[in-house]
């Protein structure tokens, strides 16, 4: 054979040879074909975005996916870790660290973390990010990590990222085979290409195994009714192994009640070309217990046949707390629907979401007829004044109001029907920032406790009336032993004498009206539920008065009866506060009652009174039988008492803490059993007040005025006209409010002083009549002063605007004080005698001049 020939049969088998390799390399090229192809199919439907992070180098590598979820492209993010940890919420870093950290120092076997990422538009999404560090370097430091990001703002179509990278990777190897085809010359270079795209291709293959086997929800494939494919996490949640979960049809792992609703989703997936299902059915693992999944379902092509691609999360524990969530909705409802007291549930806002049938019961009123707090309010509250003092009230404690702290407020309500109602509130703030309330009707409980609030201070004036007897017997022999001195100093002209005689009179007058005093100001009814109106005054001087007031239960009737109790009192000057006096009194002489009536053998009492801070503190001190222990608690409830029925009704501390509270202020006790009782209250510190002084009687009007005085005692009338015509000021007298009536219109008259309690037309009457005869005549009201013997008419506001009341006086009437009333009301009267002289101050006054002390000192 020759050379040329042998050349040539070389070239022959050389040729099969390369024919051969490149049949080897189109097999190998199918092969890696179909198994990127499954991998890819596996994950077509999963709703995640896989990242792929150099911890070492900075490069990053993520799908298409990956970058979707905040609105950016591979290309715009770049591919390094630092772009990529700029889109992290600010306030997440630190949890994302904590999570890779406990995952690198072996304390979670996954890196997980839920936090927000920037999206292109401005906006945050949330994000699931699992992934497991998959690469040591020498040290033992992490180098390379990889992992999953799940939108859990909305599921999204993770497969159209795997499509695109699918897409990518086939069209680098066709235009690879292309060239090889084109010519033999390129024949090496082909081979190097094809080479770099089955590296390509191994590291995609490489790197969606990771995502997948590392995936911590189930991915899995059903092609004819069975499973063909499961990844770890879907084998790890179900218990069985590969070939059981692949042998068995997979409606045998879903609970019997659910395996209709998950064929549905099989079927509707397999009917879907394309389109995503999803639905929450139960399944049973190995161990027979029931799991709760949320399963969403595609159809995609599998071995070149259709198939369902799954993807599924567990959700028992959420399906749990929903159960267990609506079981309690359900208890709430039945105990509200038959609770014997009103609800209301009060959304922020001010809407009523709910009334029971009871609030229905008790108001007539329907969640249509109060729809929300507007209508609730002028509704149940018609009066305007009334009113706005309940939603001052209710706004002022809204805005105080903490999560769980109970609210309570008592008010009267307007029902339906027309009638009162008398209604403990509480209302209770919930952390969702919406209001419970409930509503008691207490009205007969109200009239329980004012009757026995009334019962027991009408004892407590019964015992004081026994000692101011004696006083008063004392005092009666005081003054009828004086007037005998005096008249015998009169018959013997002994003038000195008789001025001391008539002085000392004058003091035991005045210590007689004091009594009275105090006993009126005891005895006066209050409101119970609005705050009273106070004024400032020394808590001191009020303690000096409740010891002589509260002598018949500490001094006259222990002495009586052979028993020494000994008051002491350490007192602090200028202990100024804010509050309504005669309510405080009624607390001191509760206490001061209470203290005595513990010393049954007699003892010691101690009042204190002393600044902590801006609070002043009062103390009652007594070293007698004490309380027991487990009686503490009760000492302030309406109607406990210690002390058996006869004794009292058991509402005197309760009523006490009741004035305390709603001077803001506390009232606490400590005792020991057969050591003694302290009884502490607070009371805000008020700034000391800065009045100008009434002006003084020995003061001289300049102008000369006519005063009309009436009173049905004729003493009285000629004792107020000496007084006033020894000031140079005319005197018009009358003895009845019909004469007085008469005179006035008959008159020129400048000043009114009447008298409150007489037959026919009293004081009240008469003020009427003086203003409708000024307003027939067009002219400014006269000043009109009343006298009183009864007390307490300074809290009837609505008699004293009706009737125009300018100034009240209380006898016994003190010269100086009247005079000193009467040039104040005078500084408004213009020098002639008319009565278009009125200010209109006074004509439009609504608080009168008040002498609230009693005249005689």
């Amino acid at each position: 054979m020759s050379d040329r020939q042998k050349t040539k049969q070389q070239l022959i088998e050389e040729l099969k040879e390369l024919r051969q390799r490149v049949s080897g390399l189109e097999a190998v090229e199918e092969a890696l074909r179909k198994s990127e192809e499954r991998l890819e199919l596996a994950l077509k439907g999963a709703d995640l975005g896989l990242w792929d992070f150099n911890l070492q180098t900075g490069e990053a590598f993520v799908n298409e996916r990956r970058a979707e979820m905040v609105g950016y492209s591979v290309d715009e993010l770049g591919s390094h870790i630092g772009l990529w940890g700029k889109l992290v919420h600010p306030d997440d870093i630190d949890r994302v660290l904590d999570a890779f950290n406990a995952h690198v120092r072996g304390r979670t076997p996954l890196y997980e973390s839920e936090h927000r990422l920037r999206h292109k538009s401005g906006e945050y999404i949330w994000v699931l990010a699992r992934g497991r560090v998959v690469q040591w370097d020498e040290q033992g430091n992490p180098a390379r990590i990889v992992g999953t990001s799940l939108d859990i703002t909305g599921w999204k179509q993770a497969e159209e990222a795997l499509q695109s990278a699918r897409n990518e990777l086939e069209r680098a190897v066709d235009e690879r085979t292309a060239e090889l085809r084109e010519t033999n010359k390129q024949f090496l270079v082909e081979m190097a290409e094809r080479k770099q795209a089955e590296e390509l291709l191994r590291e995609s293959e490489s790197r969606y195994r990771v995502v997948v086997e590392n995936a911590n929800e189930l991915i899995g494939v059903v092609q004819d009714g069975r499973f063909v494919f499961s990844n770890p996490k879907g084998l790890e949640l179900s218990g069985y192994s590969v070939e059981e979960v692949t042998s068995r049809p997979f409606l045998e792992f879903v609970h019997p009640d659910d395996r209709l609703t998950a064929l549905t989703l099989y079927q509707e997936a397999m009917d879907g070309q394309g389109a995503r299902r999803a639905s929450i059915f139960r399944v049973v693992d190995a161990w027979g217990k029931e799991r709760w999944g949320h399963v969403s379902a595609v159809r995609i092509e599998w071995d070149s046949k259709p198939a369902v691609l799954v993807f599924g999360i567990e959700i028992t524990e959420l399906k749990c707390a929903e159960e267990a969530l609506r079981e309690s909705e359900q208890r709430f409802r039945a105990l509200a629907e038959a609770a014997p007291f009103g609800i209301v549930s009060i959304k922020e806002g001010g809407t009523f979401q709910y009334i029971n049938p009871k609030f229905r019961e008790l108001f007539g009123y329907t969640l249509e007829d109060v729809p929300n707090g507007r209508e609730w309010f002028r509704k149940a509250y018609p009066d305007s004044q009334y009113r706005h003092n309940v939603i001052s009230a209710w706004i002022d404690e809204a805005e105080k109001a903490e999560t769980g702290q109970l609210r309570p407020k008592i008010f009267t309500v307007r029902c339906r029907d027309g009638t009162e109602k008398t209604i403990n509130f509480i209302t209770l703030r919930l952390p969702s920032g919406e209001d419970m309330m409930t509503c008691e009707d207490i009205t007969e409980r109200r009239r329980a406790e004012e009757f026995a609030i009334q019962t027991e201070r009408l004892k407590a004036i019964g015992d004081l009336a026994g000692g101011v007897a004696h006083n008063f017997n004392n005092l009666l022999q005081i003054v009828m032993g004086g007037i005998d001195l005096g008249l015998i100093d009169l018959e013997m002209g002994n003038v000195s004498e008789l001025k001391k005689t008539l002085e000392l009179l004058l003091q035991g007058s005045r210590s007689g009206a004091e009594t009275v005093r105090r006993l009126q100001s005891f005895a006066q009814i209050r409101g119970e539920i609005q705050p009273p109106e106070g004024e400032i005054f020394d808590l001191s001087e009020t303690v000096k008065q409740a010891v002589e007031m509260t002598k018949p239960f500490w001094k006259t009737g222990p002495d009586k009866d052979g028993i020494e109790v000994v008051l002491n009192l350490k007192v602090t000057d200028r202990c100024f506060v804010n509050a309504k006096e005669s309510e405080i009194l009624e607390v001191l002489v509760n206490l001061v009652k209470n203290a005595a009536e513990a010393l049954p053998k007699g003892g010691e009492i101690l009042i204190r009174t002393f600044f902590q801070g801006d609070q002043v503190m009062l103390q009652v001190i007594d070293n007698g039988v004490g309380i027991r222990r487990e009686h503490l608690k009760k000492v302030f409830e309406p109607f406990w008492s210690s002390k058996g029925v006869s004794t009292g009704t058991g509402m005197g501390l309760a009523v006490s803490h009741g004035i305390i509270s709603r001077h803001g202020g506390t009232i606490s006790v400590e005792s020991e059993e057969g050591k003694g009782t302290t009884f502490t209250v607070t009371l805000p510190l008020a700034k000391e007040p800065h009045e100008a002084p009434m002006p003084s009687g020995d003061e001289v009007l300049r102008t000369k005025l006519n005063i009309l005085v009436i009173d049905d005692m004729a003493i009285i009338v000629m004792h107020l006209d000496g007084i006033l015509t020894k000031h140079q000021h005319t005197v018009f007298s009358a003895t009845s409010g019909e004469q007085g009536v008469e005179i006035f219109k008959n008159n020129k008259i400048d000043i009114v002083i009447c008298d409150l309690g007489m037959p026919g037309m009293n004081g009240w009457d008469v003020g009427k009549a003086i203003q409708a005869i000024c307003q027939e005549r067009g002219v400014p009201k006269t000043p009109f002063i009343l006298l009183t013997g009864w007390g307490g008419q300074t809290l009837e506001q609505e008699k004293i605007i009706e009737s125009a009341v300018d100034a009240i006086v209380e006898k016994p009437i003190n010269n100086k004080k009247l005079m000193a009333i009467v040039k104040k009301v005078a500084e408004t009267v213009q020098p002639q005698h008319s009565q278009e002289r009125m200010s209109d101050d006074l004509r439009t006054a609504n608080h009168p001049i008040v002498a609230s002390k009693p005249i005689l000192q």
